[in-house]
């Protein structure tokens, strides 16, 4: 039987563990526009009232206004403080450690299509979460056609309340509509940023 280190959280998913590495909160960063995607884990999240939503055609940016929050497995502790909780794997690689901020998910949602929800492809999705400091990782991103422009799914927080809308990636654009197909299935996680100061 395999022995190691794992803590539990209140709905009995791993929390900490020696078998993986922690994802980290590394920067956040204020646009107000489109803003190329550089990171492999990025979290979307917008302004009270406003959009922000991910372009996924030949591109992979940001679009709208609010803050993007950046995560990485990379570990480099800067801190001097000596005191705290460390986990390493059986290889002495460090997969914990408390002086760093760790990812907290509080939601993963999933809709195989998003034209069947009660709200429809232009509503599909509203929760009340009870703070405004939530963020999205979109990992799957919804896509189709209205006439020649491409929509994709735009998220926007309001009194604690997270919506879907919608965004433009692409407008006017006849001849890409031969190329790109609709696309109805959507995948992010919500996250909490209370700690991303």
């Amino acid at each position: 039987m395999r022995t190691g280190f794992i803590i539990y959280d209140n709905h009995g998913r791993k929390q900490v563990t020696d078998n993986a590495i922690d994802l980290v909160y590394k920067n956040k960063i204020l646009i107000n526009g489109y803003f190329d995607n550089n990171y492999l884990i990025t979290a979307l999240q917008p302004l009270e009232s406003k959009k922000i939503y991910r372009r996924t055609f030949a591109c992979d940016q940001f679009y709208g206004n609010g803050y993007l929050y950046e995560f990485d497995f990379n570990y480099t502790v800067s801190s001097s403080n000596k005191y705290g909780l460390e986990v390493y794997d059986e290889k002495g690689n460090l997969t914990f450690t408390s002086n760093l901020l760790s990812l907290n998910i509080i939601d993963d949602v999933y809709i195989e299509d998003i034209r069947q929800t009660e709200g429809g492809k232009y509503n599909c999705f509203n929760k009340n979460y009870n703070s405004n400091e939530i963020a999205v990782i979109p990992l799957i991103s919804a896509g189709w056609w209205s006439g020649d422009d491409f929509l994709t799914e735009a998220y926007i927080i309001n009194n604690g309340w997270l919506k879907l809308s919608f965004g433009f990636d692409m407008r006017d654009e006849p001849i890409a509509k031969k190329y790109v197909s609709n696309s109805f299935a959507l995948h992010f996680l919500v996250i909490d940023t209370s700690n991303y100061k």
